[in-house]
């Protein structure tokens, strides 16, 4: 049986979708099977990927095209995971690319480190063109390999000091996991707007050790269309939900959780609303300043008077 199960989640991605594909079926490492899910497409997509669902029959697991459209990605990763059986699961989203060497990477570092059950790399920004506009490299500079040549790390530690604060698990695509993570995985998720990905991520790293490979072996598209750069647009949506997810976790987490890597609850708050606000004035030309959704929030944190006024004179003045 394949040890991977590579689902690819595709809805109006046609300009992009040769290259996605591509880059699956070239892979060095070929133990794997492919699940194709069009979510209702009205571009070609359902054509491009019937043609590779033919020419690659013997990887094809299933192929299937919704009549309507979903209206959620998450949706077709839950469907997906439904259909695998395989040990490990590969979202590979229709708009982004992989090295040919990444499965080969991701499975050597789950041979390696058999308490890992996310493994992850450093993806590079592209543009609409495959134009490389950037890196996560410094987004990412806190990933120590000195000792492995793989970051390794506890997923409790990693989740409490690297993912509460901001998602440090930036793009699906460049991440493999162990099927066996989401048995019983609650289904939360599937319940936000923006931050799907950022709930399942967290919630899989209450249970398992993380990898992080330092190559750039996933390409993570950036483009006007995709959901990353409409999640920047609606930054309000995302800071309710982020502030929802603490509020979620904190059934798993103890106050201890937050002391050890933050000093205090109230300090953790106070660099989670300080990053809101100034995501929303960096967006306040494109989306406008909520700031009535910003007061809502704050009336959950648990903080004095004091430390409120020093957060916004930081955030505005500073």
């Amino acid at each position: 049986m394949a040890e991977v199960c590579v689902i690819v989640p595709s809805y109006n991605h046609a300009a992009f979708l040769e290259q996605r594909l591509k880059s699956i079926f070239n892979q060095t490492y070929q133990n794997f099977q492919v699940i194709l899910l069009d979510d209702a497409s009205t571009d070609d997509s359902v054509n491009i990927l019937r043609q590779y669902a033919e020419k690659y029959a013997d990887k094809i697991k299933y192929f299937i095209v919704n009549k309507t459209n979903g209206g959620s990605p998450f949706q077709q990763w839950k469907k997906g995971f439904d259909l695998s059986s395989e040990k490990y699961i590969w979202i590979a989203e229709s708009d982004d690319w992989a090295d040919e060497r990444f499965l080969e990477g991701v499975i050597n570092v789950f041979d390696r480190f058999a308490n890992v059950g996310i493994v992850s790399c450093i993806p590079y920004k592209v543009d609409q063109f495959s134009n490389i506009i950037g890196s996560l490299k410094d987004w990412l500079s806190f990933l120590d390999y000195t000792l492995h040549k793989v970051y390794i790390e506890n997923g409790r530690v990693f989740l409490t000091k690297y993912m509460l604060e901001k998602n440090n698990i930036n793009n699906a695509s460049g991440v493999v996991f162990k099927s066996e993570l989401i048995r019983g995985l609650p289904d939360y998720y599937l319940k936000q707007r923006q931050s799907g990905d950022y709930v399942f991520w967290s919630c899989l790293l209450l249970h398992t050790d993380i990898g992080y490979i330092k190559d750039h072996l996933n390409y993570w598209r950036i483009h006007q269309s995709s959901v990353t750069a409409k999640n920047y647009q609606k930054s309000s949506i995302a800071m309710r939900e982020h502030y929802n997810l603490i509020k979620f976790l904190k059934k798993w987490l103890s106050p201890n959780d937050f002391i050890e890597h933050h000093g205090s609850l109230d300090i953790f708050y106070y660099k989670v609303f300080k990053r809101w606000m100034r995501t929303r004035v960096e967006n306040k030309r494109t989306s406008g300043f909520d700031w009535d959704d910003c007061k809502t929030l704050l009336t959950g944190m648990p903080l004095d008077k004091k430390l409120f006024f020093r957060l916004i004179k930081y955030t505005f003045f500073k």
